[in-house]
């Protein structure tokens, strides 16, 4: 018999063994109290029910009920990507996106691909079975085919990428999850040092920055131009910096739900292309996707997108185009973490010529692609 279904088969003897192991509603909550490792510990529980060497996670962002967690895991399975956790010190076992992971931050492209599967997405079954995970940190969209099966293999959180979630909330999430908040926070207060000096070197260089404006574009190919709101991390960067948005998307969160049906950016016709002019226009080329596709490097599909752009006579109709502040970036400035939030602050501050006193924490220094 396939293994595949051997495997399928016992998940669902577990099931029917212990009911409220696989007991979820539709939102992926469970139906109350830390079950997910209780039942490998049953009578072996502290004051918050939760086994020795496990402690009870809960969160506001915690997409499902409180759950009993390791104090020290150390096989921890991830999605979306590995450098998520990097500033953790967590290398997991198995994540998803390697090889776009490692070429987004070349400079921890050796730490992403040390002893980190690619299980696919959602994960496969039999993968991680054979990964034997400790814990597994996991955004509920991008799991909800298996998400039935997944406790059985081992403690399951599930965040909900869904909600307004700031990478600072995300990063936030994930260093209480592997219990290093402290460290999350350091992390924090570092970034926004850093941002209060390119802020402060901005204004001191240019006198204010009120009538500089930054638009954010993803060109995906076949026409798709997305103009990127402020709960993007490299927008939210933007922002930090005292920069304005395109009035298009300088809105909250509720307005871009209300005006577009998503709170992340605005699909833009090309007949409406005058939306996106601004006085500094950042490109990223990007097809990106689920799936093997959205996994893979993006960089030589994503220069071949900006290229045909830049040669696109619609765009030459924009006053930034004319006046050569279009400025091409890599897939990088899409992702959500503290990791792509440093960058953007030293590319920045490259951009406009002025210096941020604190170094970049994770590599000392910009980034060279």
């Amino acid at each position: 018999m396939n293994k595949y279904l051997l495997i399928l088969l016992a998940a669902g003897m577990l099931a029917a063994l212990s009911p409220g192991l696989f007991a979820r509603g539709s939102d992926g909550r469970t139906d109350g109290g830390p079950s997910e490792v209780n039942q490998k510990n049953a009578g072996d529980t502290g004051e918050d029910g939760c086994p020795e060497g496990f402690r009870l996670f809960e969160h506001e962002l915690l997409a499902g009920d409180p759950v009993c967690v390791p104090e020290n895991p150390e096989r921890v399975t991830y999605l979306l990507y590995p450098s998520y956790i990097y500033p953790f010190g967590v290398n997991p076992v198995g994540s998803w996106g390697l090889e776009r992971d490692a070429e987004n931050y070349p400079f921890i492209a050796d730490w992403i691909k040390a002893g980190t599967v690619d299980h696919a997405m959602p994960p496969n079954l039999e993968v991680l079975l054979k990964l034997e995970p400790d814990l597994m940190l996991y955004d509920l969209n991008r799991v909800a085919e298996v998400v039935d099966q997944l406790p059985a293999i081992a403690p399951l959180v599930l965040y909900d990428s869904e909600r307004s979630f700031t990478w600072q909330e995300r990063h936030r999430f994930n260093g209480k999850v592997l219990g290093q908040s402290e460290l999350a926070e350091k992390q924090i207060a570092v970034y926004e040092e850093r941002a209060a000096q390119l802020r402060g070197a901005l204004e001191a260089d240019g006198g204010g920055l009120g009538e500089r404006t930054v638009s954010i574009v993803r060109l995906r190919g076949e026409g798709v131009i997305n103009l990127l709101g402020p709960w993007y991390t490299s927008v939210s960067v933007v922002r930090d910096a005292g920069f304005d948005l395109p009035d298009a998307v300088d809105m909250t969160k509720d307005q871009m739900i209300a005006n577009y049906g998503n709170m992340y950016n605005i699909n833009v016709a090309e007949e409406r292309i005058d939306i996106v002019d601004a006085d500094v226009l950042i490109v990223l080329g990007s097809p990106g996707g689920l799936g093997a596709v959205g996994g893979e490097a993006q960089s030589t599909e994503g220069d071949a997108i900006v290229a045909e752009m830049m040669g696109d006579p619609l765009w030459r109709t924009l006053d930034v185009f004319q006046r050569g502040r279009v400025i091409s970036k890599g897939d990088y400035w899409l992702q959500s973490n503290i990791l792509t939030a440093h960058l953007v602050i030293d590319e920045l501050a490259e951009i406009f010529g002025v210096r941020v006193e604190t170094a970049n924490p994770f590599i000392g220094g910009k980034r060279k692609r």
